[in-house]
Parts: C-alpha cells; sequence; structure tokens
C-alpha cells in the first residue's frame, strides 16, 4: 500500500508495459531460429529474454527507490542509480557538482559506487545467459567492483557529514520504446559478433567489442555470452577478452562524460581514479 500510495499514472503505465512484455509476449516468441544462415543466430524468444531481463534490472532499482523513499544522500543515491544506469547517474551527478563543487568529493563517491555496479550487472547477466563464461571473467569482475568500492569508500568516509546533502529522484526507467531499442542493438551486436571471427578474427570481437562498450556493456555482454553458450565457435577467452574491453570503452566514455560536464575539482578526483581503473582493468585482460 507504502508503495502503491507513489505510484502516478505513468508509473502504472509503465509497470503494465513491463508486465505485458514479460508475461504476455514472451512465451509466444519462437524458441528456435525464423532465419536461415547467418541470420540462425536470431532466435526471438532468447532476444526478448535478455530484453526482458535488462528491463528487470532497471525496474527494481526503480521499486526500491519507490520504497525506500527521498534517498539519504549521494551514495545510497548511486548505488540504486546504478541499477538503472551508470551513465546516467555520471551525467547527473556531474552536473550537479558543477553547481556545489565543495562536494566533488561526495559526488565522485557516487559515481564510483554507480560504476561498481556495471560490473555487478555483468557478472548477473553472464551467470544467467552462461554461467561457465565467469570463470574466465571473474578476476575483471573482481577487481573492477572492489577499486570502485575501495575508492568510493577512500573519497565518502572523510566526507560523512555532507552525504546527507545530496538528493536525487529517478524517473520510472522502463519505457516501451527504449526496451526494443535495446532489442535491436543486442541483436545488431550479436550478429557481428557472430560474423565477425570468420572476417576479422578474434579482432572482428574486439573491434565490435569497444565500439559496441562505448554505448553500453549490456548488449555486447549479452551476446557474447549467448555465442559462448552456443555451438558458434567462439571461445570463451576470446569472449571474456571482448567483454573486457567493452568495460574499458564504457568507463573511458564515463569518465570523459565526468571531465566535460564536471568542475576542475571533480576531474582532479575522479579521473585518476578512472585512469587506474581503466589501466587496472587491461592489466587483468593482457595478463589472462
Amino acid at each position: 500500500r507504502s508503495l502503491a500510495a507513489t505510484l502516478a499514472p505513468a508509473d502504472m503505465m509503465a509497470t503494465l508495459k513491463f508486465a505485458v512484455i514479460t508475461a504476455i509476449v514472451l512465451p509466444v516468441l519462437p524458441r528456435k531460429p525464423i532465419f536461415p544462415k547467418p541470420f540462425d543466430i536470431w532466435v526471438p524468444y532468447d532476444l526478448w529474454l535478455v530484453v526482458v531481463f535488462v528491463s528487470a534490472i532497471s525496474f527494481l532499482g526503480y521499486l526500491l527507490h519507490k520504497l525506500i523513499g527521498a534517498r539519504q544522500g549521494v551514495a545510497l543515491a548511486g548505488l540504486l542509480g546504478g541499477l538503472v544506469s551508470s551513465t546516467a547517474v555520471t551525467l547527473s551527478f556531474a552536473r550537479r557538482e558543477r553547481g556545489a563543487p565543495e562536494l566533488a568529493r561526495i559526488f565522485a563517491c557516487g559515481i564510483l559506487i554507480a560504476w561498481s555496479i556495471t560490473f555487478a550487472r555483468v557478472a548477473v547477466l553472464v551467470s544467467i545467459i552462461n554461467a561457465g563464461l565467469l570463470v574466465p571473467l571473474w578476476p575483471t569482475l573482481l577487481l573492477g567492483f572492489l577499486f570502485c568500492v575501495g575508492s568510493a569508500l577512500v573519497l565518502f568516509l572523510p566526507t560523512s557529514a555532507a552525504a546527507n546533502q545530496g538528493e536525487e529522484s529517478l524517473t520510472n526507467p522502463f519505457e516501451l520504446m527504449p526496451a526494443l531499442s535495446f532489442g535491436v542493438i543486442f541483436g545488431i551486436v550479436l550478429f557481428f559478433v557472430h560474423i565477425a571471427p570468420s572476417y576479422f578474427g578474434n579482432a572482428g570481437v574486439y573491434l565490435t567489442s569497444i565500439i559496441s562498450g562505448l554505448v553500453e556493456v549490456d548488449a555486447i555482454t549479452a551476446s557474447l555470452a549467448r555465442l559462448t553458450a552456443v555451438v558458434s565457435g567462439l571461445p570463451s577467452a576470446t569472449a571474456a577478452a571482448g567483454i573486457t574491453l567493452a568495460i574499458i570503452a564504457n568507463t573511458l566514455v564515463k569518465g570523459g562524460i565526468a571531465a566535460v560536464t564536471g568542475t576542475s575539482a571533480l576531474r582532479r578526483i575522479l579521473l585518476p581514479a578512472g585512469g587506474g581503473l581503466g589501466l587496472a582493468l587491461g592489466a587483468v585482460w593482457m595478463l589472462t
């Protein structure tokens, strides 16, 4: 009842849309490829299942926000916001920091917490689609998560008194068109990742991963995990390296957003952390 009292008509409509794509559309989709090779990689049920799952992660973050109410500080906003979009959190916090540069440390803390959720999202997504891929990926995901959380704690502890000064409200993250757009992106990425090794070898997979990571990580992660789960000839090591490259590219993009949008105070704090994270991930990728 408490949750229902906070829902606006737009929230109810978004909830109904999510129910439609989950309980009505998904069960009736074909579970076999509907096109001949090389398009046989497109299985409607599998494509839509990824759309439902990724949407569910964002929807859960929104419901948690509604249940908790006004978030108590930037750290909690970064945590819950990371469930929706770490890129959106980066942009939002960088904009707010421009009006309050004295809170640069705590805003950087919130951004790093949101970034840490990216690694958790990738881990959960891979475990659902192809748990075996976690074996070569866990060093990268664990290192990235611990690096972001550790850096966030270093920033948060000396300025904990400023935490309550940050307030952020999330709008309902589920809309039908963005979900459909993700499905299209996922399908395109899946196709290019499927044919890239035939023409360019592993370099084609890596290039596709980097380009995809400039936008977001979920689609390329789901695509590579799916391809290693079926008989496609894509080694797990190649898929893990591709996902790592996508994460590095995505981290650099978010660091660039913070650098351009925030003040010099935010840049001085966040860019070394982002650069260190990128170097650490790159080192793990090279060693594994």
